[in-house]
């Protein structure tokens, strides 16, 4: 999800991506950082576009669906 969308949309995709990785956990999968099979993450930097996609995770803690 691009980091220009809205914070609330930023949110959801949080709490989506966080539900998908627990649910697969939960069968006993693995997830690996393949973005093409499982996730993807980008290394935390100090930029204003990561400040904004650490506080949708942040402000999202521990939410699954």
């Amino acid at each position: 999800m691009p980091v220009s969308f809205h914070e609330e949309a930023l949110k959801a995709q949080a709490v989506a991506a966080r539900t998908y990785t627990i649910k697969k956990l939960a069968e006993g999968n693995h997830i690996c950082d393949d973005s093409t099979h499982c996730q993807a993450w980008k290394e935390a930097d100090e930029t204003e576009e990561y400040k904004k996609v650490a506080q949708a995770v942040k402000s999202t803690n521990s939410e699954i669906l």
